[in-house]
């Protein structure tokens, strides 16, 4: 399943945590809303990632520390 989203200004309680409302749609079209609570872009590259951090900045997203899911066993 593919997906395509966009976030929205909602943000929300969900466990305990912010999560923020991201809407979009499946490779058939279905509409579909997802909660997350980070992103975070996957590379070594500082360039990349700053460039990645100052477009989530550019749309309210709050600094929060991320964690690369690729050092967690």
């Amino acid at each position: 399943m593919k997906l395509t989203l966009e976030p929205t200004d909602k943000v929300r309680k969900l466990n305990g945590e912010d999560v923020r409302e991201w809407r979009g749609v499946d490779e058939e079209g279905v509409e579909v809303i997802a909660y997350i609570a980070a992103v975070s872009a996957q590379t070594h590259d500082e360039a990349v990632q700053k460039r990645y951090s100052e477009a989530l900045m550019d749309r309210g997203f709050a600094r929060l520390p991320a964690i690369d899911l690729r050092y967690i066993l």
